[in-house]
């Protein structure tokens, strides 16, 4: 049985040109530069606070919901998702992702939480 090779005998190439690169030509950001830029933005946009364990993937909306009573599944595919509310008749309506975040965004302003998702500046 023959070993197996996991290179084409480019290895001497790829290192000559490793080698042969000049590092001068790659600019060097310094750290002062960074948390001057950053300082900017938090001065610009604020800062978003969340408790422990917020997050907006799938698993935590729905346990989230499930804590205010309401049931979050998927629809036929992964793309539609349906929210049933208590003591709701009839078939809820399939709806997609972003419907959903501005609906768990609602819940979560009406109880003075940070909404998930930024909104514009009015």
């Amino acid at each position: 049985m023959k070993p197996i090779r996991f290179s084409n005998g480019d290895d001497r190439r790829a290192q000559r040109v490793v080698e042969e690169h000049d590092p001068g030509e790659r600019k060097q950001i310094a750290r002062a530069e960074v948390s001057s830029i950053v300082k900017a933005y938090i001065e610009r946009n604020g800062v978003r606070r969340f408790e422990a364990g917020t997050s907006g993937d799938y698993q935590s909306l729905k346990a989230f919901l499930a804590d205010r009573g309401y049931h979050l599944s998927t629809y036929r595919s992964q793309a539609s998702f349906i929210i049933t509310i208590p003591g709701q008749r009839g078939r809820p309506k399939p709806m997609n992702w972003s419907k959903v975040i501005e609906f768990v965004d609602g819940l979560r302003m009406g109880e003075g939480l940070e909404p998930l998702k930024r909104r514009a500046a009015a």
